[in-house]
């Protein structure tokens, strides 16, 4: 049994990594408010609706026009 971590990596997941001369990555860090799982007010709330805040939230600060952002990694 070997210890060491797989090199292999999927054809899609090469592709996403690959570098192109036009990748741009904006790294950020936002949160939303914390609140008791399945009693704060929050609990009807889907993540999509905190992750759009969130998102917004970064191309804001970064003056980035959203039609721009061709693709997201959360």
């Amino acid at each position: 049994m070997s210890l060491q971590p797989s090199t292999s990596v999927s054809p899609a997941k090469a592709r996403i990594l690959q570098k192109r001369p036009d990748d741009v990555v904006i790294v950020s860090a936002v949160r939303t408010a914390i609140t008791k799982a399945r009693k704060g007010p929050f609990k009807d709330t889907h993540g999509e609706l905190l992750l759009s805040h969130v998102l917004r939230a970064v191309y804001t600060s970064a003056k980035l026009d959203p039609k721009l952002i061709e693709d997201i990694s959360v």
